[in-house]
């Protein structure tokens, strides 16, 4: 772009003006492109297409024109800015100013974000190591197993009166809220579990309870009570037993160990004891990986574009990513400041200490995703080519590296 002035400057660290001053050629060029344009395509009573004049589209459309005009200008002029100083926005920019006035040439002030440039040194001496971890107890290897018992326990129908810890399924036949009849439609069957219920009087009544039976259950529910519809009212309930269910757990033994592909209830221990070694292991060295991180921002502290937090945030939570659950706007702007830098990290250190995943790597990698779909490794590797995951792949290899790296080194 010929004759083209721009001043940069720096607001601050993550952030670039251009100052720019377009000559009216420039604009004239492009507006008379679009009243060519507009010329050839519009379809107006009276001409044919391709016919209107130029003089009744200039007369009929000029905000329009001039509109879309300075908006093509704008952005072939950011273009052109950017490439001549070396400048790569991490966003669309925000034009701040725009003069179009007269004979004179075009007055364009633009903000753009973009990443403040870092140099990591100081990393090979940070002086962290995961902590050690405490060894697997038989005890929470047993825990484990009746965590197994209890989610594989079957439901079975029972003659005798309810227990804690058994089914309770029935309907309501009649509610009360402070005296007033409730329509039943939509809230006629119930299923609770003696003891675990929220309502203590519902828990009270089906100790003891038979299938068949009908009860009366009386609630005074406290003025702050979760559910405002019911807080602070009387709720009077007639509700018939259709059945009682009880849980019956399956006895772990060696037969019990084979229907998952183990050979005994010692090799299944085995494998439980190996897997939650592997998991307090991964949680200690996600512990140091975090430490090393936040030891080298400390040394090379710099700042993050708040576009880039934006995105950020945005593709979490639209990715319904559970780690952003519940937590405050200040609270995911840190965690995304955090994320931004650590990746910025990463990269700069495996480019300075040339580490990358390989070929014997990435393959493990896919050994390991086909046992888990239970498909050949040709297909999944085949697969993962297609929709580019190998690249994904890659990456996270050599993101935890260079992690095991930093508290290696």
């Amino acid at each position: 772009m010929e004759n083209l002035k721009v001043t940069v400057s720096s607001p601050s660290n993550t952030e670039r003006q251009l100052d720019m001053e377009v000559p009216r050629e420039q604009f004239t060029d492009i507006y008379k492109d679009k009243v060519k344009k507009y010329s050839k395509e519009l379809n107006l009573k009276g001409f044919r297409k391709g016919t209107v004049p130029k003089r009744l589209v200039e007369e009929r459309f000029r905000e329009q024109l001039v509109n879309e005009t300075l908006e093509k200008l704008v952005q072939d002029t950011l273009q052109e800015a950017c490439k001549e100083h070396n400048i790569q926005p991490v966003a669309p920019g925000n034009v701040e100013e725009l003069k179009n006035e007269g004979d004179q040439p075009i007055v364009i002030k633009a903000i753009l974000e973009v990443d403040q440039e870092i140099e990591i040194n100081e990393y090979k001496e940070l002086n962290v190591k995961p902590d050690e971890i405490e060894p697997i107890s038989d005890e929470e290897v047993e825990d484990q197993i009746n965590m197994y018992k209890k989610g594989l326990a079957k439901e079975e129908v029972k003659d005798g009166p309810g227990v804690e810890g058994d089914i309770v399924i029935g309907e309501y036949e009649a509610i009360k809220l402070d005296g007033a009849e409730q329509d039943l439609k939509d809230q006629k069957d119930f299923r609770v579990e003696i003891g675990k219920d929220k309502i203590a009087e519902f828990n009270k009544t089906f100790q003891g309870a038979k299938s068949g039976e009908t009860k009366n259950i009386t609630v005074n529910y406290p003025a702050d009570h979760d559910d405002v519809q019911l807080a602070g009212k009387k709720g009077e309930y007639q509700v018939k037993i259709k059945e009682i269910k009880t849980r019956v757990e399956p006895e772990m033994d060696d037969e019990f160990a084979k229907k998952l592909n183990f050979d005994s209830m010692d090799a299944l221990k085995g494998d439980i004891r190996k897997n939650m070694e592997q998991s307090r292991r991964f949680g200690t060295e996600n512990k140091a990986h975090r430490e090393a991180i936040e030891k080298i921002i400390e040394k090379h502290p710099f700042d993050v574009p708040k576009a880039k937090v934006k995105q950020y945030i945005e593709y979490g939570q639209k990715q319904q990513n559970g780690q952003m659950a519940g937590k405050s706007q200040e609270e995911l702007e840190k965690e995304a400041e955090f994320a931004l830098k650590r990746y910025r990290i990463i990269d700069q250190i495996a480019k300075k200490e040339n580490i990358k995943a390989t070929q014997a790597e990435v393959d493990e990698k896919i050994t390991e995703m086909a046992g888990q779909y239970g498909m050949p490794f040709d297909d999944v590797k085949a697969a993962l080519r297609k929709n580019g995951a190998i690249v994904n792949i890659r990456e996270e290899i050599k993101e935890k590296k260079t992690l095991d790296f930093l508290i290696q080194a």
